[in-house]
């Protein structure tokens, strides 16, 4: 039996951004800091992260979902790396669910199948 889930993604579970951080290998910091962007731009922030071939960190209010970034327009980095941890959030997001864990907890297996074109499926079965 198969089901789509559509999400709209805001970033609000920090415990699920340090665990799409440690699956994409991402240093990351988390506690309300300052988050230097472009010139004298700074922005309050309690989760960053520093995406590979990125000149600034991606500031993060998991708070109100605000996410700041520069990329002057892909130079100082490319959109599909925020992407990718986009969905490895959302991914974690579904992994960390109550009914979700449980049917792990139970002996079934979650496979992860990632299609050319970005698309991500999470398929559960029973062990």
């Amino acid at each position: 039996m198969s089901h789509i889930v559509t999400l709209k993604l805001q970033f609000s579970d920090p415990k699920c951004l340090a665990l799409a951080c440690g699956v994409l290998s991402l240093p990351h910091r988390q506690g309300r800091h300052t988050v230097e962007l472009f010139g004298a731009s700074s922005v309050e922030a309690d989760f960053s992260v520093q995406l590979p071939g990125w000149r600034y960190p991606v500031a993060i209010d998991t708070r109100s979902g605000q996410v700041s970034f520069d990329t002057y327009n892909g130079q100082w980095g490319d959109i599909r790396q925020l992407h990718a941890l986009s969905r490895e959030y959302a991914l974690q997001v579904v992994l960390q669910e109550p009914t979700v864990q449980d049917l792990l907890f139970r002996g079934w297996t979650a496979t992860r199948l990632e299609q050319p074109d970005g698309v991500v499926q999470l398929v559960l079965e029973e062990g």
